[in-house]
């Protein structure tokens, strides 16, 4: 019945119409009423799709991160496009990173399922002594960038490098070092598309 034409496409309206609803008010103050408001659909209806609200959310992250993972593994296919298809990707996916970045539940919170997915890629490919402290600092690092990334024309690896590079030398008090920077830059250049 999932799969059915209908169904997807009324499941497809109850999800845009909650998130044409966070862009007016906060999550915690949307009733199911408000959702139907905005749909053409009856209160039976909805309640064969969803449960609550909260059950929208996160079929809403769940689908999120699925786009995610189709990302990067075009990425790791095809690192020569990996700029063009996050690009093409962060114009679908932005309303929905948008409506999800304002929603805090038990369940749900995008910022903080970024960060620990980026954490726990961290942790299992790193050798370091110092990994926790080091995966805590990359998750949020990947994260934030992620988040604002996504309002950019010009995300590129070249971008990307620029950000973590400047930010790194900010933080080691070396932000004057030129040298330095050029350094960086030509080794990340020379290196293939990380994974984020």
């Amino acid at each position: 019945m999932q799969n059915n034409p209908q169904f997807v496409r009324t499941d497809k309206a109850i999800t845009q119409a909650l998130i044409s609803l966070l862009k007016e008010k906060p999550f915690e103050k949307i009733t199911v009423q408000d959702i139907l408001d905005e749909t053409p659909v009856t209160r039976s209806t909805f309640y064969k799709h969803y449960h609550d609200k909260y059950e929208i959310v996160e079929k809403m992250q769940e689908e999120f991160f699925s786009t995610q993972m189709e990302i990067r593994k075009a990425a790791h296919e095809n690192p020569s496009m990996f700029s063009q298809t996050l690009i093409k990707s962060s114009h679908q996916t932005r309303e929905l990173m948008e409506a999800l970045l304002k929603v805090h539940t038990e369940n749900v919170d995008l910022r903080q399922a970024m960060a620990t997915q980026s954490e726990e890629y961290y942790l299992a490919s790193s050798i370091s002594p110092n990994k926790k402290v080091e995966a805590q600092i990359f998750a949020q690092a990947v994260t934030a960038f992620q988040i604002s990334a996504d309002n950019t024309e010009d995300f590129s690896f070249e971008y990307m490098h620029d950000v973590f590079i400047s930010v790194m030398l900010k933080l080691l008090g070396l932000s004057e070092d030129e040298e330095l920077r050029k350094l960086l830059k030509k080794k990340a250049i020379s290196k293939p598309a990380p994974p984020l």
